[in-house]
């Protein structure tokens, strides 16, 4: 089992993946600090460059809760292609 510490380093280390393709966390000692460096490491937000640059070859399995929380907006925007 691992803390938030590995979680943070396994977590970086998923953003110069290229072979690994399926992840699975569950039943590990992390909190939600541990679970949010997994999200920003398969999607980050925080910018477009870093969105594109976030890992998107492998899947994360374990990180059941919603990803929302890594949305820093308080408001809802409408979606314009609806």
């Amino acid at each position: 089992h691992f803390n938030d510490a590995d979680a943070a380093v396994l977590a970086n280390s998923l953003s110069s993946n290229t072979n690994l393709t399926t992840l699975r966390v569950d039943r590990n000692n992390f909190t939600e600090e541990g679970r949010l460096a997994f999200l920003r490491a398969i999607f980050d937000i925080s910018s477009l460059a870093s969105c594109a640059a976030s890992n998107h070859n492998c899947q994360v399995f374990g990180l059941e809760k919603d990803i929302s929380d890594l949305n820093c907006f308080d408001e809802e925007y409408p979606n314009k292609w609806e």
